[in-house]
């Protein structure tokens, strides 16, 4: 089988595995008991803390350990609310663990405003300028578009939203951005960062989120006072441990170079298709393909038959037959949009595996459009 739907989900890096199950067969203990096992592995969880923290330019005290960027986003979005403040601002391509929760909110007396995106995905600087006023309480934007790849303008962004709307809180949906791009919270002057270790090698059910020491966003779980108080719930250290091998492993080895090596095989052999959001800069681990006439589901059950697996859309919603609301945001024609897939490329896979997919994609859409409708 060639796995090319790593958007979705990956496989877990042998190194983080290991680690993991250390933490589940060894040193199990709660790190939050008293006693001296438990101690040693509080260290260890504040060692992988501090690990994690770096790979995004943040301290080891602004890092809170959730259940993956779903939850992440949610919290943001329903911890972010004011009384005085009740607007929210997303973009129309925002995964649904923004959109979704940023929808529900109206129903807790949030208003939300959606900014459009120009024709490459992009958000533009000049539709939030826009919509920012006193009230603003949130903007959320994602760094990397799940589906296209397309990357935000985050820093020029923030600025905007913090001079515009002093105090607003501003936060970017990273899961897709996470060690494939480079990224420092601080620089970049990010309220609030979400990522995801499922994304990148590690264990499912375990993400993060960064929120900066000057920002404030109300607590959503409450118990036994774990991570400072702010998110209760006896600590998953298997997965934290595994979280912390997988960054280390992106930060050892050169993978990124390879996985854009691999994209550009992809770029250069595929045939009959049009690349997505090809004008605008792109995460290297994204290429979405469409292919005219074709629907996505069609190929993409043709692709598994011959061993390839790609991914439709968003993985929390690639089962829905609904046109994709982020093609359909970018104003992209129906006939396309219906026929696009998404190649999700991840550290474990080569170019001789780019190379073999490339033939046989072409061979399985080349048979599907003598079929197609005029």
């Amino acid at each position: 089988m060639i796995y090319l739907d790593n958007c979705a989900t990956t496989r877990v890096f042998d190194q983080a595995a290991e680690q993991a199950a250390r933490f589940m067969l060894k040193d199990y203990c709660n790190s939050s008991a008293p006693y001296a096992a438990a101690l040693d592995n509080e260290k260890s969880f504040n060692a992988f803390r501090r690990e994690i923290a770096g790979s995004i330019g943040a301290q080891a005290d602004e890092i809170y350990f959730t259940s993956g960027g779903t939850e992440s986003d949610n919290t943001v979005i329903f911890g972010a609310a004011d009384r005085q403040r009740k607007k929210i601002i997303i973009s129309a391509t925002e995964h649904p663990a923004v959109y979704e929760a940023a929808m529900h909110a109206k129903e807790y007396g949030a208003e939300v405003a959606v900014l459009p995106v120009d024709p490459e995905g992009r958000v533009r600087l000049k539709d939030l300028d826009e919509q920012l006023s006193p009230d603003c309480a949130l903007v959320s934007i994602m760094h990397v578009n799940n589906e296209t790849g397309v990357i935000n303008p985050i820093g020029e962004l923030a600025e905007l939203a913090h001079r515009k709307a002093p105090g607003c809180i501003f936060h970017s949906d990273g899961v897709q951005a996470h060690m494939r791009i480079e990224c420092d919270v601080k620089k970049l002057g990010i309220d609030a960062y979400s990522v995801s270790g499922h994304k990148i090698h590690a264990p499912k059910g375990i993400g993060a989120l960064y929120i900066s020491r000057n920002c404030r966003i109300k607590q959503l779980f409450y118990g036994g006072g774990q991570q400072n108080g702010f998110r209760s719930g006896t600590v998953n250290l298997p997965a934290v441990a595994g979280y912390a091998a997988a960054c280390r492993m992106f930060e050892q080895n050169d993978y990124v170079s390879n996985i854009s090596r691999i994209k550009e095989v992809f770029r250069q052999n595929l045939k009959s298709c049009v690349i997505n959001s090809s004008a605008a800069p792109t995460a290297p681990h994204i290429l979405s393909v469409g292919f005219e006439g074709l629907q996505a589901s069609t190929l993409q059950n043709a692709l598994e038959s011959m061993g390839v697996i790609v991914g439709k859309g968003s993985a929390c919603s690639s089962r829905s037959s609904r046109l994709s609301r982020t093609l359909e945001s970018m104003g992209l024609p129906r006939a396309i949009a219906e026929g696009t897939v998404r190649i999700g490329i991840g550290a474990l896979n080569t170019v001789q595996e780019a190379e073999q997919a490339c033939e046989i994609i072409n061979q399985t859409t080349q048979r599907l459009m003598r079929f197609r409708r005029k």
